[in-house]
């Protein structure tokens, strides 16, 4: 799994993992390709923007985000089967 840390400051460890403002889940990525487009996508939104892909993300945050991917998963297929009837 992969994750995002960005620095808030120029600090060395004013870093944080990139999550969702909603409901601050963290962003996980099972694929390093996914994982390489955002941070492309965001460092050309702002190109001063200092950010890394990490590896080191705990098991908790690493479930949690897994738990949430399945939710949004399960909802995606209850509307799918509201539409068709």
């Amino acid at each position: 799994m992969y994750a995002i840390k960005v620095w808030s400051t120029k600090e060395e460890n004013s870093w944080y993992l990139m999550r969702d403002p909603t409901d601050h889940v963290i962003h996980c990525y099972g694929r390093q390709e996914k994982v390489e487009a955002v941070v492309k996508h965001l460092l050309q939104q702002n190109p001063k923007m200092r950010i890394e892909i990490t590896q080191n993300i705990n098991a908790h945050t690493v479930k949690r985000a897994t738990d949430k991917r399945h939710r949004q998963q399960a909802q995606e297929v209850l509307e799918d089967s509201n539409n068709k009837t």
